[in-house]
C-alpha cells in the first residue's frame, strides 16, 4: 500500500492474513513510522493460525503512508525467521524494504557488498539489485535508481517464470511483473461513496467510513483483494514507481 497520508491497515490487513490459509511458510509487514527507518514484523508460521497477526488486524500499530506485506510459500530455503519476507537494508541512510514472489532459476552471483542472511533467492536478489543502486551513489537520481531496477528486474525475470516484487525507501514504492506474474493494483481516489468486499471473507466496508475526505491510496496484490472496486494488472517487464498514492511516471 501506498498514501498520502498515515493511515492504519485494518480493511485490507483482514484480506492479507486469509491467504495464510494457502501459503503457510510465514508472513511478515513492513511499515515505515517516518520516511527513512523500516518496522519489520514477521513469523515463519502461517498468518492465518498467528496471534500476533491477528493481534495487528484489531489493533491500530500500523501506520504508515507505505506498507509492505507479504505470505510466503517456501520454494528455496528453509522456513526460519531469516528466509521470512520482507527484508530491509540500509542504503545511504535509509531503510530499504523487499518483498519478492516466484523462484529464480539457475546460479546467482555473489553480491560485492551486500550479504544475504538467508538461503532464499529473493534475499539475494535484494541484496544484488542494492549493490547496483550502491554503485550509482547516493546523489543518484530517482530516474537514475528506478533505471536500475528495472534492468536487474529484468534480468532475473529471464531466468524465472514469475518475478514479482514490491520494493520501498520508505519515500516511493517500486513495483514490478514479470511476463507470467500476477499482481494487481487499485486506486482509491475521493469520493470514497462504494462498498468493498473482501474476496476471501464474508466482510465488506464503505470505504468512506474508513477513508478520510482528502485521502488517496494504492492497494497492490498479487491476487485481488477485494470486489467492488476496480483492480489493474500493470505491465510485464516494466517498473512501476508510485509515491503518495498515485503512480508517477520516469524516463528511462
Amino acid at each position: 500500500m501506498t498514501c498520502n497520508k498515515h493511515v492504519n491497515v485494518s480493511f485490507t490487513w483482514r484480506g492479507f492474513i486469509t491467504k495464510g490459509s494457502k501459503h503457510k511458510d510465514g508472513w511478515g509487514v513492513a511499515f515505515y513510522p517516518d520516511v527513512l527507518s523500516a518496522c519489520i514484523i514477521k513469523e515463519p508460521k502461517p498468518s492465518i493460525d498467528s496471534p500476533m497477526a491477528q493481534f495487528l488486524k484489531s489493533a491500530n500499530i500500523i501506520k504508515s503512508k507505505i506498507v509492505i506485506s507479504h505470505v510466503r510459500a517456501a520454494s528455496r530455503g528453509s522456513v526460519t525467521y531469516r528466509n521470512t519476507h520482507p527484508f530491509v537494508r540500509e542504503l545511504f541512510g535509509r531503510e530499504w524494504v523487499f518483498a519478492h514472489n516466484g523462484t529464480i532459476v539457475g546460479e546467482m552471483p555473489n553480491p560485492k557488498f551486500y550479504e544475504p542472511v538467508g538461503e532464499t533467492d529473493s534475499e539475494r536478489a535484494f541484496c544484488l539489485i542494492l549493490d547496483r543502486l550502491r554503485d550509482l551513489g547516493r546523489d543518484a537520481s530517482l530516474h537514475g535508481r528506478a533505471r536500475v531496477i528495472e534492468e536487474e528486474a529484468k534480468k532475473f525475470s529471464k531466468t524465472s517464470r514469475i518475478f514479482n516484487f514490491l520494493m520501498s525507501d520508505g519515500e516511493h514504492l517500486f513495483a514490478f511483473r514479470s511476463e507470467h506474474g500476477s499482481l494487481y493494483y487499485t486506486v482509491r481516489i475521493p469520493p470514497h461513496n462504494v462498498m468493498v468486499k473482501l474476496v476471501d471473507e464474508d466482510f465488506e466496508v464503505d470505504l468512506s467510513s474508513i477513508k478520510g475526505e482528502n485521502e488517496v491510496a494504492t492497494i497492490i496484490a498479487t491476487e485481488k483483494l477485494t470486489a467492488g472496486e476496480s483492480w489493474m494488472s500493470p505491465p510485464p517487464n516494466k517498473l512501476m514507481i508510485f509515491k503518495d498514492g498515485l503512480l508517477i511516471e520516469y524516463q528511462k
